[in-house]
């Protein structure tokens, strides 16, 4: 079996724990924290140091947040923007290579029982 998902992020300078940040704000940035604390299921704490490492490899930028003088609002750099394809492209190689041990109506069940999991 060809390289995890770790290891793959490893070869840019990251590892797992700040793939789900990373992936969240690909999708729609501009979260304060607590949102991406919530939205990755993660204690306040540990999201603190996910985004200071982002924040020290050039990836995310905290902006104050024009709503509340305490909050802030996380964006993705020009940096972390250009990640997105190549990490995305990684991320469904590991897909497929672990869903091809499956046929069609087991991976249909497989997603049909992930989208229960995760509703």
């Amino acid at each position: 079996m060809g390289y995890s998902l770790e290891a793959r992020l490893k070869k840019h300078g990251l590892n797992l724990s700040l793939w789900p940040t990373l992936f969240l704000l690909w999708q729609q940035e501009g979260y304060t924290q607590t949102e991406l604390s919530k939205a990755c299921q993660t204690r306040n704490y540990t999201t603190t140091r996910v985004l200071d490492k982002l924040e020290a490899l050039e990836l995310v930028e905290r902006r104050p947040d024009p709503e509340s003088r305490r909050a802030f609002r996380i964006y993705l750099t020009d940096k972390g923007r250009e990640l997105e394809p190549e990490l995305i492209a990684e991320a469904k190689a590991v897909n497929k290579e672990y869903l091809s041990k499956l046929d069609k109506s087991q991976r249909a069940q497989l997603m049909s029982l992930m989208q229960l999991l995760i509703s």
